[in-house]
């Protein structure tokens, strides 16, 4: 938690830093960055980074905080949510053996809210009830911090002098989601007339402002003290707000948590970059995890409303936060807008909330949901509302599902996904994840794989589940149709139907570039900046091309792609493609493929060519290594040079 006395220094030195970083200017970092969008790739990196930090023998992050390790595990789980992955779940019941003795409670109750949270993130990807029933004790903890003075709320620790908003917006966060997994839920005292008393009371408290912005906290007479908007207080009510809206199908809900956002994503900024008001400074060692955790809500809430500017600002932060804020061990800092300062579990986590929320944009190496908007039939629908179309659409919002009483005593949903596809992993978000009773959440599945439509295999198989929202990591398979069977709906013996709010399919697409930063070598480079590497690292800006003059009149590039694989097109993207001049786009080449580096068989031959971009698909050859000779490299008569930006091999 931030002291008091910290918030003081931070507005002291603001003005100092501003006119400093003013005056100096802002470094530009130089290290090569990957292809814009490749969103999944970067969590990668970055979860590896951040698990450098985990200490197996206490369960938490080094160097970092007691609670900042609540919110990192979150950032590892989210990871794992988002990706299918399994690397790093180990940690959660790691962290849990090793601290669950004091029920994850000290003298703060916003540090037992970050616990409280994660902790239900845990229950949600493993279904381990020991997890849900944590998070339940740690909120029966909060509640105790409730009293009428200021008219209610929980106060910040238990010395009771302050009441602030980090710990009552937890607490409303918390309380939504336990109503949502607690089946029954309701009357006096429930999660959510907990929930419903805490937005009423923080609604009401004036803590946000008249611009849409939450302030730090009261003051003795109960106003608002005008202290710093820090972003984590903007982002953990957006979280709170859109499960009161998933709750109630209130839009008023969901149209004030769209109010905090704009405003924080208009002002809380450095050119449309998301800052805290203690950059540069270091921020101490609690204001590096703040924008994470608004990154993370910003998402859930995009989710729910889909609001496009919400997109566009979280792929621009990631963007930025790879290019501008990374050194070279994939290390993110402190200002995501650059330079990179140092590194921490703080810093790390918070951007990797950042990423997290990204990936479900992926659009470059990493998996995407393939399942998306495709073509879906099943054996039944129980309405007019709830059909198959329903589980591909992208959303769990406003009963948004597809639901089937069954035929003859089956349930099934199959998806053409109208291209074979490599998947690696499903995601199937159940009753629950709508808002429905858990009790009905899917009990006992199976999850099948086609190419032709007719012959299937078995890839996943589960019984006895309780989660809300499941994942299913699977060794790669190639395929086009997916069909989810449903064995027995549900746990509750009532209302038996099939409730499937999301099934979402993680693939990429059957081939891939396989040259991307493979060793390549070339005749020679016009300078050293221009070398054959640069042909084959995904960007096109910055001028990041080979360039090469010719020897004994031939130019050439040839790329190792470490393994044989089955190509089956090629994408070169010349001079024009880069923003110079399309008369030096290469005019003739052929591209030639090898399975040792000596015998080689031409499969493209181009003549003539005056396009920035071209593509050129051949018969599938296997082969490990690819030449392109370029015998005339441009129409200019000038300069002559051969310049290659990318050269792209696709290949499975």
């Amino acid at each position: 938690m931030f002291t008091q006395r910290f918030r003081g220094l931070v507005i002291g030195i603001i003005v100092l830093f501003c006119l400093l970083s003013a005056s100096l200017g802002v470094a530009l970092d130089t290290h090569q960055a990957r292809a814009a969008g490749d969103y999944r790739s970067y969590a990668n990196s970055s979860a590896a980074t951040l698990q450098s930090w985990y200490n197996s023998s206490n369960g938490l992050f080094n160097g970092t905080g007691w609670w900042n390790s609540a919110n990192a595990l979150g950032a590892i789980i989210g990871y794992s949510s988002n990706t299918g992955s399994t690397a790093y779940t180990g940690d959660i019941a790691t962290t849990y053996s090793k601290n669950s003795s004091g029920n994850f409670l000290n003298n703060y109750y916003d540090d037992e809210g970050w616990w409280g949270l994660t902790w239900v993130k845990a229950y949600d990807l493993t279904g381990n009830s020991s997890y849900l029933s944590m998070a339940k004790t740690i909120f029966s903890n909060m509640a105790g911090g409730w009293d009428s003075t200021c008219g209610g709320g929980v106060w910040w620790s238990k010395d009771r002098t302050y009441k602030n908003a980090i710990p009552n917006e937890l607490f409303l966060a918390l309380a939504t989601k336990l109503h949502q997994r607690t089946s029954g839920d309701s009357g006096s005292g429930s999660y959510i007339d907990w929930a419903n008393r805490e937005w009423s009371w923080f609604n009401n408290s004036g803590m946000i402002n008249s611009s849409n912005l939450v302030n730090d906290g009261l003051d003795s007479s109960c106003h608002n003290n005008g202290q710093t908007t820090w972003t984590y207080n903007q982002g953990v009510i957006l979280g709170g707000l859109t499960d009161m809206y998933k709750i109630t199908n209130d839009s008023s809900y969901l149209s004030k948590a769209e109010a905090i956002a704009d405003a924080a994503t208009g002002t809380l900024v450095n050119n449309g970059i998301l800052k805290e008001s203690c950059e540069p400074s270091s921020c101490g060692g609690d204001g590096p995890q703040f924008k994470g955790i608004f990154m993370r809500n910003l998402g859930y809430l995009y989710s729910s409303d889909n609001k496009q500017a919400y997109k566009n600002f979280i792929t621009q932060n990631v963007d930025s936060i790879w290019n501008n804020d990374r050194n070279g061990s994939n290390q993110l800092g402190l200002m995501w807008y650059g330079p990179f300062d140092s590194a921490d579990a703080a810093r790390q986590s918070s951007a990797q909330d950042a990423l997290n929320a990204a990936i479900p944009f992926s659009t470059s190496s990493g998996t995407s949901n393939v399942a998306l908007n495709k073509t879906a039939t099943t054996d039944s629908s129980c309405s007019s509302s709830e059909t198959p179309n329903k589980a591909v659409d992208g959303s769990v919002t406003n009963d948004s599902k597809w639901c089937s009483g069954g035929t003859g005593g089956q349930y099934w949903l199959r998806l053409d996904l109208a291209a074979s596809y490599v998947i690696s992993s499903f995601t199937v978000k159940h009753a629950g994840a709508g808002g429905e009773n858990t009790a009905w959440n899917t009990r006992d599945f199976n999850i099948q794989l086609s190419s032709d439509g007719s012959n299937w295999s078995t890839v996943v198989n589960v019984t006895g589940n309780t989660a809300s929202i499941t994942t299913h990591s699977i060794s790669t398979t190639t395929a086009r149709y997916v069909k989810l069977n449903i064995t027995n709906p549900q746990s509750d013996p009532n209302y038996i139907a099939a409730r499937i709010y999301e099934l979402e399919v993680y693939a990429t697409s059957a081939t891939s570039n396989v040259a991307l930063n493979k060793t390549a070598t070339a005749n020679n480079s016009c300078t050293s900046s221009e070398t054959p590497n640069k042909a084959v690292d995904g960007s096109v800006t910055n001028d990041s091309k080979w360039c090469a003059g010719a020897t004994s009149g031939l130019y050439w590039l040839r790329v190792d792609l470490g393994a044989n694989y089955a190509i089956s097109s090629f994408t070169v993207k010349h001079a024009g493609a880069g923003g110079e001049n399309t008369a030096w786009n290469t005019r003739d080449f052929n591209l030639q493929l090898s399975t040792d580096g000596s015998n080689w068989s031409t499969v493209v031959n181009v003549t003539g060519n005056t396009s920035s971009i071209t593509t050129h698909p051949i018969s599938t050859t296997t082969a490990r290594y690819v030449k392109l000779n370029i015998t005339n490299p441009q129409s200019d008569p000038n300069t002559v040079a051969a310049r290659i930006y990318e050269l792209e091999v696709y290949g499975s």
